[in-house]
């Protein structure tokens, strides 16, 4: 009777003690996989940043040059009304054929 008891006891102990120890592999091995799905979506993502940071800076620069190129046809529009307004004075101020001979001397002074 005493060896049964101080058999069942060992079991429940031991049977303790081996349910510890799977529990603790358990969270072991979960924790392991966890490390590996995060290490794998950490380099996807970023090679997908890498790839996001290429478009972007591909759009940023096309956005740069059309803007470039809106201020650079605005410029150029209001310079060409500028002479336009000037030739229209001098015309006015001085007559059709002295206006046009000083804006013309003018506009070739500014290229020259």
């Amino acid at each position: 009777d005493t060896t049964k008891a101080l058999l069942h006891g060992l079991e429940e102990a031991l049977i303790l003690r081996a349910g510890f120890i799977a529990g603790v592999f358990h969270t072991w091995r979960c924790e392991v996989t966890l490390l590996k799905v995060a290490r794998r979506y950490s380099d996807e993502f970023a090679r997908h940043q890498d790839e996001w940071s290429g478009a972007f800076d591909s759009h940023r620069q096309s956005f740069e040059d059309e803007l470039r190129k809106a201020a650079e046809h605005h410029l150029s529009h209001k310079e060409i009304v500028r002479q336009r307004v000037a030739l229209l004075i001098d015309k006015w101020a001085h007559g059709e054929a002295e206006g046009l001979k000083r804006e013309c001397l003018r506009c070739w002074c500014h290229y020259a």
